[in-house]
């Protein structure tokens, strides 16, 4: 090979690398719609988190009040009447707080507490 068709060859390597990394770049950007996604999934991402401390918080409060019947069934053989006899008579020194749009739930016959929507 000669100097002239060496400098040819380096020249087309040039042109060719440069427009390839145009391509490159190009394919890479983000367009409009991955940029959505990843915004959709950050927001997502941080409901999650915020719920997780309303889920807590609703399961803190279902376990206090089930020690609190079940303090009452070991005291008194039967199951409290309501929630408000729990905390009426002791059981419950606070009542606690269900998370924004939820309420407990309690069902006397069974003893059984939940959180359900309200």
């Amino acid at each position: 090979m000669t100097i002239k068709n060496l400098s040819c060859l380096a020249a087309c390597a040039l042109i060719l690398g440069a427009v390839g990394c145009d391509q490159i770049a190009k394919s890479t950007k983000p367009s409009e719609s991955q940029e959505q996604k990843s915004k959709n999934l950050g927001d997502q991402y941080v409901r999650g988190i915020l719920g997780t401390g309303n889920n807590a918080k609703g399961t803190i409060g279902v376990v206090a009040i089930q020690k609190a019947v079940q303090m009452y069934q070991v005291e008194k053989g039967k199951n409290p009447a309501s929630l408000a006899a729990l905390h009426s008579e002791g059981y419950l020194t606070q009542k606690p707080t269900a998370p924004q749009g939820q309420r407990f739930e309690y069902d006397a016959a069974s003893g059984s507490v939940k959180l359900v929507r309200q």
